[in-house]
């Protein structure tokens, strides 16, 4: 024998488990499913989509860059600028008292007129840094400012889709030799003069305290990234969100003197092709000028912004982009994959069968889930973190689909369920018979109803006629075997199918019944043969031999049923014409 919530807890049980399940399961399979590296073009995309639409900011006011755009290319008559040109304008930015001036144009051999004014101009200024490219193919830097250690290498670390994401700030060249990047060059010379220098920059991948700010090197699995190549010392780019990024002035108006008084004193220098024909310019988050292309800025303006990140973090507290450990990315993921599968719950929990509805609501909630991660991820990236969103974003699909199919399932579970007694319907106990019919087997049918019903509702109500069923459906759930069925078949009618059964057990469950339904001492003052509820049953048992109507086999046990009203009710009988019980 079983109890109802027997029966009824284990599939409150297994709807939660199969939920944790799903759960789990969908976040175990984005998980690995994104340790491929399949989510990284989109990751990045959404990325590069948040981090435009932060807020905007002022201009940096430390840093100049003087371009070199095709209006100053139709001017010198040449390219690449002859050294003499660009020594005069070395010297009249010089005269304006720079703190210091990047120059970020390959100057690896003389070029004529002019090369000795070039080099007395770099003997003469300590203030100018060079460049050299140390990776793919090799450019040397100016031999003389080689000498005098004013070099740092332009080099930008792409991402798998091309796209400067990452400022590498040292590497280490031969014999242990390390070298620092061009902004990171500047940057660091401009915190000299402000008293501000690292306690540890080198490329071994250490956290470095600088100023207000602490440096944090890259790895293979930070923020969106998939086994990223974390060799140096990389940091995440925090491009900054002014209009124009920074103050400009052309080279042809530095050269004739035109540019603002005192619009490079004290300040950071970097001059720089911008000319799109040039070919100087990278793929990033954001566009300089639309004869670029999308998404496209000049290398030079890339070194302002990566000397400008470091100098903002350092002195204006200005958040560097961080990311979490994989952890807390992974407990972020489950969060939102554990709310996507209570969104079917959510969207059909208060429908009332109106499935349209419940697909619409599902649909909404789905949309403000998705809409409430990105907020989340937006407000994180405004307080300089990234943290990964795909992941999250795919989970929510798949845990509301599995969660919306196992919720289906569930529904058409609850199409065999009665709903006022909890306990299977007719239309369980008829599917149920038909599934199990086997030639040969013996098979007992059990109908009963509830003794004078009708005088129990006119006398209590309805509402107890109700709670009278339940209880009585109960006890009748309560007194069969486990692998029979009880079911209510209508009104005050119940049936039971047991299984595997001779005669005398058949009427064995039958007799256990009545004595239950009789034990709960449930009052009824309309009884005729008893001042407690009480039941009728009929019994029937018979070798199914597959082929018979279960209507004409219930039509037999009602029989039974009819005999034990007429011999005076709260009884079991079995229909047989020469004997009956």
């Amino acid at each position: 024998m079983r109890s109802l919530s027997q029966w009824l807890l284990p599939k409150q049980v297994k709807s939660f488990a199969s939920k944790a399940v799903i759960t789990l399961g969908s976040f175990v399979g984005v998980t690995l499913l994104g340790a491929t590296g399949i989510f990284q073009t989109l990751e990045f995309s959404i990325h590069d989509q948040l981090i435009k639409r932060r807020p905007s900011e002022p201009l940096d006011p430390r840093i100049v860059v003087v371009t070199i755009d095709e209006t100053d290319l139709q001017q010198l008559k040449q390219w690449p600028m002859s050294d003499g040109q660009l020594a005069r304008l070395l010297q009249i930015i010089s005269a304006a008292q720079p703190r210091i001036i990047g120059l970020d144009i390959y100057r690896d051999f003389p070029i004529e007129p002019g090369h000795q004014d070039l080099v007395k101009v770099f003997n003469s200024l300590s203030t100018v840094i060079g460049v050299e490219k140390v990776g793919g193919v090799q450019v040397q830097p100016p031999p003389l400012l080689a000498e005098q250690d004013q070099v740092a290498f332009a080099d930008l670390p792409l991402d798998f889709d091309t796209t400067v994401r990452r400022a590498l700030l040292a590497i280490e060249k031969d014999n242990n030799h390390l070298i620092f990047g061009l902004g990171t060059t500047l940057a660091l010379k401009y915190l000299e003069g402000e008293g501000v220098t690292p306690n540890d920059l080198n490329s071994g991948g250490t956290v470095v305290q600088l100023g207000k700010s602490r440096l944090v090197p890259l790895s293979t699995n930070w923020g969106g990234y998939i086994d990223l190549d974390d060799a140096g010392y990389q940091i995440f780019l925090n491009y900054r969100m002014a209009e124009n990024f920074f103050e400009t002035v052309s080279l042809t108006d530095t050269l004739n003197n035109k540019a603002p008084e005192n619009l490079f004193k004290d300040k950071i220098i970097l001059i720089g092709a911008t000319a799109p024909s040039l070919n100087d310019y990278f793929k990033s988050p954001f566009n300089y000028q639309s004869g670029y292309g999308s998404n496209r800025m000049p290398g030079v303006f890339i070194h302002a912004h990566i000397t400008s990140q470091i100098i903002s973090a350092a002195l204006d507290d200005r958040p560097l982009i961080r990311g979490f450990p994989e952890y807390v990315e992974w407990l972020w993921s489950l969060l939102w994959i554990g709310l996507g599968t209570m969104l079917p719950i959510l969207a059909f929990g208060n429908t009332r069968g109106n499935k349209k509805f419940a697909i619409i609501q599902l649909i909404i909630f789905s949309c403000l889930l998705f809409i409430g991660q990105l907020i989340g991820v937006y407000i994180l990236l405004l307080r300089g973190w990234w943290m990964p969103t795909v992941p999250s974003l795919v989970g929510i699909i798949l845990s509301s689909s599995l969660s919306l199919a196992s919720s289906n399932q569930e529904l058409s579970k609850f199409a065999y369920i009665d709903a006022l007694t909890r306990i299977p319907n007719r239309r369980a106990y008829e599917e149920h018979f038909n599934k199990n019919r086997r030639q040969g087997r013996q098979v007992g049918l059990i109908i009963c109803d509830v003794d004078f019903f009708k005088g129990y509702n006119d006398t209590y109500g309805h509402q107890a006629g109700d709670i009278c069923l339940q209880r009585v459906a109960h006890a009748i759930f309560s007194s069969v075997r486990r692998k029979d069925l009880a079911a209510r078949y209508g009104g005050e009618e119940f049936v039971v199918l047991v299984h595997d059964a001779s005669e005398d057990i058949v009427l064995e469950v039958a007799e256990r019944m009545r004595e239950q339904v009789q034990k709960m001492k449930l009052e009824h003052k309309a009884s005729k043969v008893c001042p407690h509820v009480t039941i009728s049953c009929g019994a029937f048992s018979f070798q199914d031999d597959g082929k018979s109507p279960l209507k004409e086999l219930l039509e037999i046990a009602d029989k039974g049923l009819y005999q034990a009203k007429e011999s005076g009710r709260n009884r079991v009988c079995q229909f047989n014409p020469k004997n009956n019980r």
